[in-house]
């Protein structure tokens, strides 16, 4: 893909990604083939990464040459390393757990910069988003990923107003 990740997209127009979460590699490959034509993301989920590793990646990157491969590592550590483990098998784009020191985050940014990729930071259970963006802006993180994980979804945990006020304050 000769696009950088989502900086040479429209700015300012929604883009759909679709979330291949699966465990199982051939399922995922034939979701991805189906819904291609239709996302302008395909994300490769956190337990498809943890099931079938960065051949999950590069098989995404096969069958989806022209659209952006997001592999949702959601990074704890080593940051530069599982960088390059994204990128080198075709990821445009990997995300890094909110919780990571930011010397990961320091270390996956800088990888992606080099390779004119991008990270994304997940929000999930960081307790003090706003102040964790100003850190990883001051990085020079720009994007973030807040979301309900499986987790709280199964305990009927829905949107809060608190929830709405965060993002519209990450946003200004």
């Amino acid at each position: 893909m000769t696009q950088t990740a989502l900086s040479d997209k429209k700015e300012g127009i929604p883009l759909l990604q679709v979330a291949l979460d699966y465990i199982s590699l051939p399922s995922a490959i034939a979701m991805a083939v189906r819904v291609a034509p239709f996302v302008d993301i395909v994300e490769v989920g956190t337990p498809l990464c943890k099931a079938a590793g960065v051949e999950a990646v590069r098989a995404i990157r096969e069958v989806c040459p022209d659209k952006l491969v997001l592999a949702d590592f959601k990074t704890p550590d080593v940051g530069g390393l599982e960088a390059q483990l994204a990128f080198g098998n075709g990821a445009d784009m990997m995300s890094v757990i909110g919780g990571a020191p930011l010397a990961t985050v320091r270390a996956a940014f800088e990888v992606a910069q080099q390779e004119n990729k991008e990270i994304l930071m997940e929000l999930t259970g960081v307790r003090d988003i706003l102040a964790r963006a100003e850190e990883w802006r001051e990085i020079g993180v720009q994007r973030m990923v807040y979301h309900r994980g499986w987790d709280e979804e199964a305990a009927d945990r829905a949107w809060s107003d608190d929830d709405r006020s965060v993002i519209g304050r990450l946003i200004e």
